[in-house]
């Protein structure tokens, strides 16, 4: 039997909902030479019911139980062990896979000689309809950028890209959430070669009420991930590879940010020298650092700091929501804040914390639930985004 060229890897706990759409959608690839991987791990509804009937119909299809829910870092482990190809790719057991994923992404994969592809996803509802909003891939990444940018936050989706398979990189089984992004970045620190495919090969479902939950969780298991790397060993790691000093402090006050850490991200700020930045990064670096000072109630150093931003090229609704935050707090001129917030819901209506503010400051009470945003929103938001829109 010839040796597969793709390994599609497919962890599944208790998908009867979905199991079956989504198979067929992997064996409706329009590209032959891969093989299916499915790992049950310890499913306890239909799902070993649906996988065997697909056993018998198509017995070439690798079927992998584990007696016990392990959590999906183990699935994929589990998976990554049974797999004989030189590319893995990971779908999930409730998303629809378009024809040509596999073979426009290895297409683009040989071409460019890449050891990971990232594309972009359409997204759909619980019952499969289109939601109208994709995952698109921000036009600043590039394959030089990527290691810097993805330390400031996640642009990772396991479930949207194709890898040449290296044994000795595998998830972190600590992790039942975020286990991507972790392995991304060990990936990444590896000098992994990184590219971008700016095309929708898929469909991912959108459960109501998952994104909201999951998103405490997902925020630990992100500062346990930032936790694993020390400021001293990273710096030294970015200056080989020839990023400015500018852009690694503020890539250091950024993850501090996410470790909950203020006034170390506030000594990185310190470090900066303008002439070090570009005007985005100044942008940047201003807001977050209005994000520090607000972290610790400095509200005075935060207005400056956002105010600075506002005043920039560069638009984007965080910046509003937090300067009508901090304007609160220092002058409690409410007429201003209402415009702020106004003109940050004019460029993204469906932000969430602005939205909130604006209910409270209308209802002049639980001031104190005023929503800070810590980030700055991605350009694409609007069109979509795998984690809550904050």
């Amino acid at each position: 039997m010839k040796k597969p060229t793709i390994s599609v890897i497919m962890p599944v706990y208790n998908g009867e909902k979905y199991l079956a759409e989504a198979i067929d959608s992997v064996l409706s690839q329009t590209f032959d030479g891969f093989e299916f991987i499915v790992v049950n791990d310890g499913s306890t509804d239909r799902t070993a019911k649906i996988l065997e009937k697909y056993r018998i119909e198509y017995p070439w299809i690798k079927i992998v139980t584990l007696e016990v829910n392990q959590g999906i870092s183990k699935a994929i482990n589990v998976g990554l062990a049974h797999a004989n190809a030189e590319y893995v790719c990971f779908v999930a057991a409730d998303d629809i896979q378009y024809p040509n994923r596999l073979e426009d992404s290895y297409r683009e994969m040989v071409l460019k000689k890449l050891d990971i592809l990232m594309f972009e996803f359409d997204m759909i509802d619980d019952t499969g309809n289109p939601l109208g909003r994709s995952m698109r891939i921000p036009n600043f990444l590039t394959e030089t950028n990527i290691l810097l940018e993805e330390f400031k936050r996640n642009y990772f989706f396991s479930g949207a890209c194709l890898i040449k398979f290296d044994p000795k990189i595998q998830f972190d089984t600590n992790l039942r959430t975020s286990e991507d992004y972790d392995w991304f970045l060990r990936m990444l620190m590896a000098d992994k070669k990184v590219g971008f495919l700016r095309k929708s090969l898929l469909q991912v479902r959108v459960h109501k009420g998952s994104l909201s939950s999951n998103h405490s969780y997902s925020y630990e298991a992100t500062k346990y991930i930032l936790n694993k790397y020390d400021f001293d060993s990273l710096f030294h790691f970015f200056k080989i590879r020839g990023f400015r000093e500018g852009e690694i402090w503020l890539t250091f006050a950024i993850m501090c940010i996410t470790k909950e850490e203020p006034y170390n991200g506030l000594d990185f700020i310190a470090k900066i020298q303008l002439e070090q930045l570009n005007d985005y990064e100044l942008f940047c670096k201003y807001f977050y650092e209005g994000v520090l000072h607000g972290m610790v109630d400095r509200w005075d150093y935060a207005y400056e700091c956002f105010n600075k931003s506002s005043k920039m090229k560069y638009k984007n609704a965080a910046v509003y929501n937090n300067l009508a935050v901090a304007t609160y707090w220092v002058n409690r001129d409410t007429s201003l804040v209402t415009k702020l917030l106004q003109e940050a819901l004019l460029y993204q209506p469906q932000y969430f914390d602005a939205s909130e503010n604006l209910k409270i400051i209308n209802n002049a009470k639980e001031i104190k639930q005023l929503q800070f945003t810590k980030r700055l929103l991605r350009d694409q938001i609007i069109q979509g985004d795998k984690e809550l829109i904050k």
